[in-house]
């Protein structure tokens, strides 16, 4: 079977009062919001209606006291949703490799980030872990990937031979795995000077 994504949000990671305006009708009573309360406020008003568990930690507390550049703060919620869901810090910490690769200075940010944003929902680890979890373990031959992996591993195997793009969110990973296997697959790759060309 393929899990993917549907309407229904297990876990909502909410850096702004926006984001959770937008997808809080999608939240069942096995979701989970994660924000910060110095951020915006979850009010009794929004807990009324709401089926999920709230859980508020002080990423951007703890991320000011880093003293690490914005950029990593991503990393600090990105980290805290990973420790709600049971997922280890060195498990997190292998992804940032294969996406930074040799960038030492940012895996060093990076891994700082994620440690301190491990200790600071230590409380919280492993509240949540999905049910399907449990159940993909137990298939053997399966396969996790992203959505983008999923597209690019379709058109080699129907044959693509020529990819034309521009760099550009959330495609940009398209162009990377195609980037990457076009020897292996004979795949005439186009980096287009801008989305017309392409």
């Amino acid at each position: 079977p393929v899990y993917t994504i549907n309407r229904e949000i297990d876990l909502l990671v909410c850096l702004d009062r926006e984001t959770f305006d937008e997808h809080k009708g999608n939240l069942n009573s096995n979701s989970i919001v994660v924000h910060d309360p110095s951020n915006f406020k979850i009010v009794e008003k929004d807990l009324r209606d709401l089926a999920a568990e709230v859980v508020e930690l002080p990423l951007y507390e703890l991320h000011s006291k880093s003293r690490m550049p914005n950029i990593v703060l991503n990393t600090f919620f990105i980290s805290a949703a990973a420790n709600l869901l049971g997922i280890q810090s060195e498990i997190l910490k292998e992804v940032y490799k294969i996406i930074l690769g040799d960038k030492k200075e940012a895996l060093d940010f990076n891994f700082k980030a994620i440690d301190i944003a491990y200790a600071g929902s230590q409380e919280y680890s492993g509240v949540r872990k999905h049910p399907d979890n449990r159940k993909a373990k137990k298939q053997k031959n399966s396969l996790f990937m992203t959505g983008n992996d999923a597209l690019s591993i379709g058109a080699i195997h129907a044959n693509i031979g020529f990819y034309s793009a521009y760099p550009m969110t959330p495609a940009s990973t398209i162009r990377d795995f195609m980037s990457e296997h076009f020897r292996e697959f004979n795949i005439i790759v186009k980096q287009a000077e801008d989305e017309i060309a392409a």
